[in-house]
């Protein structure tokens, strides 16, 4: 599963090829001669171990905590600048909060925020995902209520993502007072919500207690090993069993029901709730902070910020009272109201209906609960994806490093790990070895929104784009009909109690299109027998997905 036919090898940095702890990989005779799901439970059996976990080091940790500081350092010197601060009674906290909306929204553009450094291997240099702004015929995805358009920038895209929208926020930085006229083109709305509902359901209480045991304070501490056996049924048993206890399950239904509840207590104007409100949200996002391995510490300090901001300091600077300004409510322009009422309504219906709406737009973030895939490209076609437009450094086209180290770090770890912290992946795996099945030398695996998302500047972590971009992706490289596959899980409704707990599964060619689909449904990636990877190919939903690939094949 290594890129033996590009003829070059990735070149790693010294902070991706660390001999000690979990970032290496398990010793290749534990995998040597055993299957994916196989090879998925020693990688299981590897990350959670309580004396190493992630591995991860405190130096790419340090990279992410320090970019928080630099944002704040660069807002606070950019807003004094540029805004009056003519008394302390009087400070323009709308304005400061605008202005930290629209400072953000650049610096996520730049990519200095998510998914920048180390962490997401931004090494060769950092800072690259501008160049897909500026670049024609790099990959993009249209949103699925525009099918006509193309899925490959343009001079028009160039001008309006690059040019036009760099220029716009300047503009709204550099001015004094952040006025209706100037922050239209750019106007965002902020429904965060959802954010909370969508996790009270089956899946959260898997990327909650993953999130948790991956972080530092959990890992070589005297609770390391009581904690994982609190989570986890028999992590350690001679038969091990990661499904999860009681406990996990009450824990997480708390923590999701703190995050919903800080977002509704500061819809009140009573200050000590409204206090709490902020307590809770900013509580949140300091656990996030501290817990998630996914570069999101400045989004998440920025939210907080913003309550504060809005919800603490706004009002009693004009005369009213803490929280939300419902006095206010009635001044709204109706074209303000008409767009937030149709980003309501349309988040709603990507909570009830997944398959048809990005979980970024229906605000279901850290669900547990996210469409995903494996990209599965013949070693004989690999070659093809330099035919991409990527820049130097995307690892994508690059390759990865030779030998089990590279498969490890190029795709096993991430099933390993995802395989407990996602719920969807649960079906993933059975999916992709059902495909591969006795073949599995002949492909090399990658986790397709990885790669999808390297591709488009990373702005498409969404499984939901794959089932699109898979087409394009043949279209670019010239893929032959076998040659690239990905096997395809969707994400499940947010409320299953109220409409259904069903999801759907495809398996679609590069040129052919879908080959084989079905669904699945939440009992069936919660089987009792299927307590660790590798029963997978024990329990009945292995049998059906086996029997429908002969009934097509």
């Amino acid at each position: 599963m290594t890129w033996k036919s590009l003829g070059s090898s990735f070149d790693i940095s010294s902070i991706y090829t660390v001999k000690t702890g979990a970032r290496s990989p398990p010793e290749e005779a534990k995998v040597q001669g055993k299957d994916l799901p196989s090879k998925t439970d020693v990688g299981v059996e590897h990350i959670l171990d309580p004396s190493t976990g992630l591995g991860i080091n405190w130096a790419i940790l340090a990279w992410h905590w320090t970019m928080v500081l630099v944002f704040l350092l660069t807002y606070f010197v950019l807003t004094f600048w540029t805004t009056p601060m003519e008394e302390k009674s009087n400070i323009p906290w709308l304005t400061l909060f605008q202005k930290l909306i629209v400072l953000w929204n650049l610096w996520e553009a730049f990519w200095l925020g998510v998914k920048s450094g180390p962490l997401s291997a931004k090494v060769n240099p950092p800072f690259q995902d501008w160049w897909y702004r500026f670049t024609v015929g790099s990959m993009k995805y249209n949103a699925p209520f525009m099918p006509c358009l193309p899925m490959k920038r343009n001079y028009l895209d160039i001008f309006v993502e690059g040019f036009l929208m760099y220029a716009l926020t300047i503009r709204v930085l550099w001015a004094q007072e952040v006025t209706p006229e100037l922050i239209q083109p750019l106007a965002a709305c902020l429904f965060y919500v959802c954010s909370g509902w969508c996790k009270i359901g089956p899946w959260f209480k898997y990327l909650n207690v993953s999130n948790l045991w991956s972080a530092k304070f959990m890992v070589s501490v005297p609770w390391s090993d009581w904690f994982r056996r609190t989570m986890y049924k028999g992590y350690k048993s001679a038969d091990a069993d990661y499904s999860l206890t009681r406990a996990a399950k009450v824990f997480s239904v708390l923590c999701a029901f703190c995050e919903t509840l800080g977002a509704l207590l500061v819809l009140s104007n009573d200050p000590i709730i409204v206090q709490c409100g902020i307590f809770f949200i900013c509580a949140m996002h300091l656990y996030i902070i501290s817990t998630l391995i996914i570069d999101v510490f400045t989004w998440n300090f920025v939210d907080a910020l913003m309550y504060c901001y809005i919800f603490g300091l706004y009002g009693p600077s004009v005369g009213e009272a803490m929280g939300f300004q419902w006095s206010q409510l009635p001044q709204m322009h109706p074209v303000i109201i008409a767009v937030l009422l149709a980003h309501v309504s349309y988040s709603i219906y990507g909570n009830l209906v997944p398959t048809h709406v990005p979980f970024v737009v229906a605000h279901r973030h850290a669900a547990g609960n996210f469409a995903t895939g494996t990209l599965l490209v013949k070693h004989s076609a690999a070659a093809k994806l330099r035919k991409v437009v990527a820049h130097s450094g995307c690892h994508v086209v690059k390759g990865a490093a030779p030998g089990w180290m590279g498969e490890w770090r190029g795709f096993h770890s991430s099933m390993a790990y995802f395989w407990l912290w996602n719920m969807p992946h649960r079906m993933l795996l059975p999916l992709t070895y059902s495909q591969v099945m006795g073949n599995e030398e002949s492909y090399t695996m990658l986790h397709s929104v990885a790669v999808f998302d390297a591709l488009c500047a990373h702005l498409r972590f969404d499984g939901l784009s794959n089932l699109a971009l898979v087409r394009e992706l043949g279209n670019v490289c010239g893929f032959e009909e076998g040659e690239c596959t990905l096997c395809w899980v969707g994400a499940f409704p947010s409320f299953p109690q109220l409409c259904s707990s069903m999801a759907s599964w495809k398996v679609v060619d590069s040129v052919k299109g879908v080959v084989r689909e079905g669904s699945y449904t939440v009992q069936d990636v919660e089987d009792p027998a299927y307590k660790k990877p590798s029963d997978c190919k024990n329990i009945s939903l292995f049998q059906k997905l086996s029997l429908t690939k002969a009934l097509v094949f």
